[in-house]
């Protein structure tokens, strides 16, 4: 078990649980390639996310609430695009780039987070932020361990 994952047991169960559920993990020939699934399994998660932001947006009436979430949209964003990134960078071999854009995909979901506690206002994001910071901590755990 990975160091990190150690840790955390909740975080090490998702990541058994998303690997189980993603087809192509049960044959990945080595941790590069896992690491690659995990940058793609935490895209989905932000995808996710976005979509949930998307659906929040269009019911919310308060303007200064539905710029807290047009924030979190565009945190997710940059995300999608630093993750596709990480990924080109794994499989190009990359590792110390794909740890950098993988850093700051992680810190979409405590952004958009804080948009929302500077406001004093409950995030209604919890949970698809919280889902999106283990994937994204996955994807880093592993693109680190691949120097060890």
């Amino acid at each position: 078990m990975l160091p990190l994952l150690k840790k955390h047991a909740s975080a090490y169960d998702l990541c058994v649980s998303s690997f189980k559920s993603y087809n192509a993990s049960s044959q990945a020939p080595d941790q590069r390639t896992l690491a690659i699934i995990a940058s793609r399994l935490a895209n989905s998660t932000a995808a996710k996310t976005q979509a949930r932001i998307q659906e929040l947006m269009e019911a919310e009436k308060n303007q200064p609430r539905k710029n807290r979430l047009d924030v979190c949209m565009e945190e997710y964003s940059l995300a999608i695009d630093d993750l596709r990134t990480a990924e080109q960078a794994i499989d190009a071999e990359r590792d110390t780039d794909a740890q950098i854009f993988l850093s700051a995909a992680l810190g979409a979901s405590s952004d958009c987070q804080d948009a929302f506690a500077e406001a004093e206002d409950e995030c209604p994001l919890e949970t698809e932020n919280g889902e999106y910071d283990q994937m994204a901590a996955i994807a880093l755990a592993i693109v680190a361990a691949l120097h060890r």
